[in-house]
């Protein structure tokens, strides 16, 4: 009998607006499913077949559309879904107390929580308000211990995008064969970039909605701007610098084969248990802009992720692939060098450097830069990758979750 690791809850992907913030919910989980970790990926004529690097073959894993309104999920009866992390989250703990209830021999080893892009605001948050239960001792705590997060080219904070350009673009970065600014644009954003810390800082230490929103604006006007016009050209998508702008103005690569397409298929949805016909779209639109309205979206959960790492003990592996610039490596390596947590000097001082995996021929491999080897929270860039790491270099991306699971 195959020997399955703890059970790992996988967030939705979501989408990413380039305006002066970072959107992203109201995303199906399912492009995930069948284009990065799932059992099964999409081939040509819409038919499937097996994905040999699935995180399946070392987990039960569970896709969740969520917050309700996304995907195949339904909203309330009458048609209103949750336009807030407090109200998603606490629909989050009530599906999977309810799903753990009904199989609890998936979760005998313990439960792990992963998230994409806008994932980085979910998942810290649902599960900081799950521990927060757990460690109060409510009697209707969700009752399986969250072991470890895993966060896929995660938002956090907003304002670490814009941090990382001058990294991204003006060094000898991963990234500098496919594009390295003048000297006048990077001497630009060095001198915006004391203005651009101060700003961010505020935003950490308040959490005051409108000075996070000042922060960001701040950082995309004086640090983004000039890959905007890079953007604006349609040279280069924001969320893999190795690929143009196709579709103007959000930019985002377009799939080979389409989970659109794929779960509109009358028999399909007869085989998944649908019942009445429901047209799948990937993105909830509607829901997305009545998220973005809210001063919430600018707000960072920084704390909750200090909270899960000092006082609920939980583990993070950080994935980011370098091709990214929407939520870019040099950025996320900043960021979590300043989280403030008990192990931050262990994490700041231990250097960067590379990792690597054997490929399915036993070859060892380079996959990208690793810091904070053996500690509590560790991060990864991840090497000819863009913002959806887990799908662009799957094999690579699964074997380092696996190892980080290993070690636990």
């Amino acid at each position: 009998m195959q020997y399955r690791q703890p059970t790992v809850y996988r967030q939705s992907t979501p989408v990413c607006r380039q305006e002066f913030v970072l959107l992203g919910p109201g995303a199906s989980s399912l492009p995930g499913l069948f284009e990065e970790i799932g059992p099964c990926e999409l081939t040509a004529g819409l038919n499937t077949t097996a994905n040999p690097y699935s995180w399946a073959n070392f987990a039960n894993v569970l896709f969740l559309d969520q917050p309700a309104g996304v995907g195949f999920s339904t909203p309330a009866d009458d048609g209103s879904y949750p336009v807030t992390l407090a109200e998603a989250s606490d629909d989050f703990a009530a599906f999977l107390t309810r799903f753990v209830k009904q199989y609890p021999q998936y979760f005998q080893h313990g439960f792990y929580i992963a998230g994409e892009s806008f994932g980085g605001r979910y998942v810290p948050r649902f599960t900081a308000d799950l521990v927060r239960r757990q460690l109060a001792g409510a009697p209707d705590a969700f009752p399986v211990q969250v072991r470890g997060i895993v966060l896929a080219n995660a938002l956090v904070d907003g304002t670490y995008s814009s941090l990382g350009h001058y990294e991204l673009f003006c060094t000898d970065s991963p990234t500098a064969d496919l594009l390295r600014f003048n000297a006048t644009a990077c001497d630009a954003i060095a001198a915006a970039m004391p203005e651009a810390e101060r700003l961010q800082r505020m935003c950490q230490a308040t959490y005051d909605a409108s000075l996070c929103q000042t922060a960001i604006e701040f950082g995309q006007r004086n640090l983004y701007k000039y890959f905007q016009e890079q953007v604006d050209a349609l040279k280069h998508s924001p969320y893999d610098l190795r690929l143009g702008c196709d579709v103007p103005p959000i930019c985002i690569p377009q799939s080979e084969y389409s989970t659109g397409d794929y779960f509109n298929k009358p028999e399909i949805q007869s085989l998944l248990g649908i019942g009445e016909y429901q047209k799948y779209v990937s993105i909830n639109f509607d829901l997305n802009a009545k998220w973005s309205t809210r001063p919430e979206i600018m707000l960072p959960t920084t704390r909750e992720v200090s909270y899960l790492v000092d006082i609920a003990k939980v583990r993070f592996l950080v994935l980011n692939g370098n091709y990214d610039v929407i939520i870019n490596s040099p950025g996320i390596f900043r960021e979590w060098a300043d989280l403030p947590w008990h192990g931050n000097i262990q994490f700041r001082l231990d250097p960067t450097r590379d990792w690597y995996f054997r490929d399915s021929k036993g070859a060892l491999q380079k996959g990208g830069q690793l810091k904070g080897r053996g500690q509590q929270v560790q991060v990864a860039g991840v090497d000819n990758a863009g913002h959806m790491s887990p799908g662009d270099q799957k094999e690579s991306v699964a074997y380092l979750v696996h190892e980080w699971i290993q070690q636990s």
